[in-house]
């Protein structure tokens, strides 16, 4: 069974950290970034690309996914791909 390297914005001590620091700090950690927030995150990653800035890479997840469906999506990708291949993209779950 695959298994997550993960760690929240709260265990970072990021939980009041505006998005772009958020990204800065995941890039500079070489993590990708799991966010609900589809507007604000999105744009700043969107930024970070277009400004030719290093992005980790962005998995937004949609509100209505159930939870035992974003983490099944969350272990296969952990499973079957590596930090390095997420970088510069951003994706919707579900896949």
């Amino acid at each position: 069974m695959a298994s997550l390297d993960s760690i929240t914005v709260q265990e970072a001590g990021l939980s009041e950290a505006p998005d772009p620091l958020v990204l800065e700090w995941a890039t500079g950690e070489s993590r990708l970034v799991v966010s609900h927030d589809h507007r604000t995150m999105r744009a700043y990653a969107e930024e970070r690309l277009n400004a030719e800035l290093p992005m980790p890479g962005l998995i937004l997840i949609r509100q209505r996914v159930p939870l035992r469906e974003a983490i099944d999506d969350l272990v296969l990708i952990a499973a079957t791909t590596t930090a390095e291949e997420w970088e510069g993209k951003i994706v919707f779950l579900p896949l």
